[in-house]
């Protein structure tokens, strides 16, 4: 007894184990990181500003997709740290499905923001706006919307995407055109219905819309 008490002290003092023998473990009090954690979800911002429709020129990208990338990571409401990408699509640098609803799954993305089966919350970090489908998109309605309504983020969304999240034909030439003679598909960040990806007609694309930032 009195050697397996000694053994005990020994371990928890020097090493951090919980007892001696083959029944040794790690303490869990700590870890190599300091303790911290990945969170299980990502976020979704909405910027603080609306763009024309040529985002290669006001985000300086190679193409109109590359600009608006930029624009999330250098807008206000960016929170600091991690990737953002814009939820856009022009249906060549980035596209979310090429059937109704990705049918045939994720190989139909290509440079896709959304992740498969990934909950996204709002930067409170608290609010759920929804989880995706094994497919990478969003099933409506949203657990909640992506901001809340009052706040001035509750606006028109540039997004390129149809009703089923195939792209728009048109988008404002991929996106690299701020002409009033072009348009692009635009939702609404204050509702939890499909329409917050497209709501209506085309917007042109000379009438300013915000972005969707998702963190990556």
């Amino acid at each position: 007894m009195k050697n397996q008490f000694f053994c005990s002290l020994v371990a928890l003092s020097m090493f951090g184990l919980s007892g001696c023998g083959s029944g040794l473990s790690k303490s869990t009090a700590g870890s190599d990181d300091g303790g911290s954690t990945t969170p299980a979800y990502k976020k979704i911002f909405v910027t603080d500003v609306t763009f024309l429709g040529d985002f290669k020129t006001l985000g300086a990208g190679a193409t109109g997709i590359a600009g608006a990338d930029n624009l999330c990571m250098q807008n206000t409401n960016h929170p600091g740290s991690g990737t953002y990408k814009a939820m856009l699509a022009d249906g060549v640098v980035r596209i979310a499905c090429t059937t109704a609803d990705c049918s045939g799954g994720v190989s139909e993305h290509t440079n896709w923001v959304l992740a498969p089966n990934t909950e996204y919350r709002r930067l409170d970090e608290t609010t759920v706006i929804g989880t995706t489908t094994a497919s990478g998109i969003f099933a409506f309605p949203l657990d909640n919307t992506v901001v809340d309504g009052s706040t001035p983020e509750a606006n028109g969304i540039w997004t390129g995407l149809d009703l089923d999240w195939t792209s728009h034909a048109t988008n404002c030439l991929g996106f690299e055109s701020s002409s009033g003679a072009n348009s692009a598909m635009a939702g609404v960040s204050y509702v939890d219905s499909v329409n917050t990806i497209q709501n209506g007609g085309g917007a042109s694309c000379s009438f300013g819309q915000r972005l969707y930032c998702v963190e990556q």
